[in-house]
């Protein structure tokens, strides 16, 4: 991470303030590093080779397996513990790429420490002190000095969902009652459904059975102009129809040639 003061400047505008990052040439990664420029200039640009950002992905990804929602359907309790190996799994990890430490204004670093600012930031309202917390399940605040069991009985198989909010922002949103996935299965359901009744009326549409082939081609016109048709056994029997008895006039006959007028 880039000093406080370089944060987001152009290396043009550091070199015209004659900025120095003191901690870039110290904090390196173990193996050397590539260049691969930070978009948003947050961070100095030199990334560790692939075999330590191995390092890191993978430390990253069991410290997510420690602490996922999954556990809930594993009938495993997340416990502090648990968190606290999560973050020592990070920091070692951390210490195997950064060898002499990051520097210390980077929150990576003070996140471990628990150093790090958050005033200001959207991380910031996600974390709730102890004293200003609050649990509700159901819609109804949970004394601090109450129970569980005291709400919802002593039965060991029950699964509830508690949520935490802070004092005096009242009930949070309850949760809904079609999952997502099922909200997914049914949005799909509902999407096929309705193309196979457009399938169905495209096929009513087009439904052709009985009349001649030449007339099929321009039925789609019949219904908008009137017709003159005439049976080609006999050029002196005209049919004049228009709209919907044209249907049935041309079922009356058998080779039939259409003309627009």
């Amino acid at each position: 991470m880039l000093p406080p003061d370089m944060l987001g400047l152009t290396d043009e505008q550091v070199e015209e303030l004659k900025l120095v990052d003191e901690w870039g040439e110290k904090c390196v990664p173990s193996g050397g590093w590539v260049s691969n420029a930070d978009p948003v200039g947050r961070r100095n640009g030199r990334q560790p080779l692939k075999k330590m950002q191995d390092v890191l992905e993978k430390a990253v990804a069991d410290a997510k397996l420690m602490i996922t929602k999954k556990l809930v359907e594993q009938g495993t309790i997340l416990q502090l513990k648990m968190v606290q190996d999560a973050l020592d799994l990070l920091r070692g990890a951390v210490m195997i790429v950064y060898p002499m430490q990051l520097p210390p204004h980077d929150p990576i670093r003070m996140e471990f420490s628990n150093t790090e600012d958050l005033e200001g930031t959207q991380a910031s309202l996600e974390v709730i002190e102890p004293c200003k917390a609050q649990l509700w399940f159901a819609g109804k605040l949970l004394p601090n000095d109450a129970k569980l069991r005291d709400v919802v009985g002593g039965n060991e198989k029950t699964k509830i969902i508690v949520k935490l909010a802070k004092v005096n922002e009242g009930a949070p949103g309850r949760e809904p009652v079609v999952s997502e996935e099922a909200r997914k299965q049914m949005m799909m359901h509902a999407y096929r459904r309705q193309e196979e009744l457009k399938t169905d009326r495209r096929g009513n549409e087009n439904n052709y059975d009985g009349i001649p082939q030449p007339v099929q081609l321009c039925w789609p016109l019949i219904n908008k102009y009137v017709m003159t048709m005439s049976c080609s056994t006999n050029l002196v029997d005209c049919w004049w129809c228009a709209g919907d008895d044209a249907r049935g006039c041309i079922q009356k006959t058998r080779n039939v040639h259409v003309n627009i007028e």
